[in-house]
């Protein structure tokens, strides 16, 4: 097969059209840039060749929304010294507005708002906050590494819990752990959990006062419906029990608007005032805090962003089917999922096959990370989240890319 070959994208090219202005096509010369996916590639992944395709570091490749672009550009160039930009109101009104769009009221109020510098600094301030050197935290398996190592870091044992079916099994939970930190979505594999799953575990928690740190991080980017991609509700929300005592929500702007690179400011939302203040008290004992630039981000993005975030989902979305035709175009069988909700997808390595005869074409699927980074394609080893053998693939760029990507992993080029 000629690997850069793209029939499946030729035959959807017209659903593509809306979005043709969206993605940015990678450079065929990556030397010189300072974007991580491409400058950090040559020392991560020394045995890349020189034609490969980024689809590892987790960012979109696209401009983030105008209206933030021209935010930054004016408080850069028209603002000066210390800046005073509470973000509470934009966070809470937010919130609320993709609540009544779900159906669902999110009750935020502003003053449960907490301003923090990143999501893994509030995961790692709420644990000191709320657990002690030696407790039991429980955290998905697979999931996000940061998320384990700040356990780890904080001298706490990870309580690993498994999900089946877009459920965790409640009696399966570790009533001796003082915390879960819950990736929700999950990264890597996009699961969303039912909402009387949700609710099983809220109740789980209270009754063992046990702290439910939520990483929503990928929450604006939710896939439950197909066809009508939206935001994911806060964790409990469907059932009203998104400000139970216990959580302690966190998210960013981040990944939803693509700004890592502001980056744009991140925040933890707790109803409950003592946890509240707890976690506020363990930020300021070592100074974290969100910058004004980064708040500047977040407002603009909140207040005037939706158009361009729906834009993206759409987009994304796209990108979903591709790879779901891909699969079924070539009779290719996988354990793959892309899940409720972000932009990856999560593929074992180790179960792949053919369904039906290759006509001009050899199947000789990549079976380890070292082979798909031989081939070119740079994605994450699934041992960085806990499962060997897989890998996750960032969508969030040009189908062809992804087209191609896919070509490599499991065809023999010519």
């Amino acid at each position: 097969m000629e690997v850069n070959t793209t029939p499946v994208f030729n035959g959807l090219a017209s659903a593509f059209l809306p979005y043709q202005h969206v993605w940015q096509k990678q450079p065929a010369d990556k030397r010189g840039s300072t974007r991580l996916k491409f400058a950090g590639v040559s020392a991560r992944f020394p045995s890349a060749p020189d034609d490969y395709i980024a689809m590892w570091i987790a960012d979109m490749d696209a401009e983030p929304p105008q209206c933030v672009i021209d935010t930054l550009v004016s408080q850069i160039s028209e603002q000066y010294g210390y800046q005073s930009l509470p973000f509470a109101d934009a966070v809470a009104d937010w919130h609320n507005r993709v609540g009544d769009s779900l159906g669902v009221n999110g009750d935020v109020k502003a003053h449960h708002v907490i301003e923090v510098p990143s999501v893994i600094s509030a995961v790692d301030s709420a644990l000191r906050a709320f657990c002690d050197v030696g407790d039991e935290v429980m955290v998905l398996s697979p999931t996000y590494g940061p998320l384990t190592d700040v356990i780890t870091l904080n001298n706490m044992r990870p309580s690993p819990v498994y999900v089946s079916d877009n459920q965790i099994h409640v009696n399966s939970l570790n009533e001796n752990a003082k915390a879960f930190v819950l990736c929700h979505p999950n990264n890597p594999d996009g699961t969303v959990l039912t909402h009387v799953n949700q609710v099983d575990i809220i109740h789980f928690c209270e009754q063992h006062n046990i702290v439910l740190i939520i990483d929503a991080v990928h929450a604006e980017l939710g896939f439950v419906e197909q066809d009508s991609p939206n935001a994911i509700p806060l964790f409990g929300g469907s059932a009203g029990l998104a400000q139970s005592q216990n959580i302690v929500h966190v998210n960013s702007v981040n990944k939803a608007f693509n700004l890592s690179s502001m980056p744009g400011a991140s925040y933890a939302i707790i109803a409950h005032e003592q946890k509240r203040v707890a976690l506020k008290r363990s930020l300021s004992q070592r100074h974290l805090e969100a910058g004004s630039v980064a708040k500047a981000a977040l407002i603009s993005a909140y207040h005037y962003g939706s158009g361009w975030l729906q834009t993206m989902r759409a987009a994304i979305g796209f990108n979903r089917k591709l790879v779901n035709t891909y699969f079924a175009h070539y009779g290719i069988d996988a354990d793959y999922t892309m899940g409720q909700a972000t932009y990856f997808l999560w593929l074992n390595l180790r179960k792949t096959k053919l369904t039906k005869p290759a006509s001009n074409h050899v199947f000789k699927p990549a079976v380890d990370i070292n082979q798909c980074i031989a081939r070119g394609v740079i994605v994450n080893d699934g041992a960085q989240f806990g499962a060997n053998g897989f890998i996750r693939m960032n969508l969030a760029c040009h189908p062809i890319h992804i087209e191609q990507a896919l070509n490599r992993l499991f065809f023999s080029a010519n």
